[in-house]
């Protein structure tokens, strides 16, 4: 009998051969996937220097009845024939725990504020009472995915209001490029909620509530610009009932920035 076989057999009786593995016995469990993209999210640095706040600006791109609702709660003019409106937009993200986003109105110009925040989980609105769905979408759903140094308890409050389910983690592709864990369901499951994380970086790629009564979904689009330190996505989309609803394309990041503690 030849020393492999030998061996072979050893292994056999000892219990520690169980043959060839398939992919799925090597993928990381929900909680552990989420504690990863936390601690990614913690050790970036922008520069020599790591992340204690951040602040972004680009134009917030509204679609549909959000823009008309938004329109009026600016004063703005809206066309019904092209339902969409854009406006200056700004993200402020003080860590751990804290986000805002708000249109940036001209100081010269007087108006309502349209602004979302979110402090700790603690949700604050100021909207002069109309409903919009992209700032209550930021607030609940991307704050407590982009902030990851707030902590394990926010994504996994999220993931568990969603209905997420943590048993279930799969392999797929985001726009059938990046590869991404899949967390709650299968790649191409359209009817559960799932949290889609890529399998390098550990960066947030999608995250999809079906359990909502209106399904709502985010997806964090192009981490590789350099004005955040790979830290905050170019792009987020906002899409309801699988219709976009929204987008937050950002221009310029600045790093570790003073931000007064009442705006959020």
């Amino acid at each position: 009998m030849s020393r492999p076989l030998k061996l072979l057999l050893c292994l056999v009786a000892l219990g520690l051969f169980v043959g060839p593995l398939s992919a799925q016995a090597w993928l990381f469990t929900a909680d552990v996937l989420v504690r990863k993209v936390g601690v990614a999210r913690r050790n970036m640095q922008h520069g020599e220097t790591k992340l204690s706040s951040l602040a972004v600006r680009g134009t917030l791109h509204l679609i549909g009845d959000e823009a008309r609702t938004a329109a009026s709660a600016l004063g703005l003019p809206f066309d019904p024939a092209s339902p969409e409106i854009f406006v200056p937009a700004k993200a402020s993200y003080g860590f751990p725990g804290r986000c805002r986003l708000e249109v940036q109105r001209k100081p010269t110009v007087p108006g309502p504020r349209l602004a979302a925040s979110n402090d700790g989980g603690k949700r604050s609105l100021d909207t002069s009472g109309q409903h919009i769905t992209v700032l209550e979408m930021f607030t609940d759903m991307a704050c407590p995915l982009l902030d990851g140094r707030g902590g394990y308890e926010g994504p996994m409050a999220l993931m568990r209001a969603a209905g997420v389910k943590r048993n279930v983690v799969t392999l797929g592709r985001v726009e059938g490029q990046q590869i991404a864990y899949v967390v709650g369901a299968r790649p191409q499951q359209t009817n559960a909620s799932s949290l889609w994380v890529n399998k390098e970086t550990f960066q947030p790629l999608r995250f999809v509530d079906r359990q909502s009564p209106v399904s709502k979904e985010l997806r964090f689009i192009d981490y590789d610009w350099n004005e955040a330190g790979r830290w905050h996505p170019r792009r987020i989309e906002f899409i309801q009932a699988d219709r976009l609803i929204g987008t937050f394309t950002i221009d310029e990041a600045l790093p570790n920035p003073s931000l007064n503690d009442a705006i959020f």
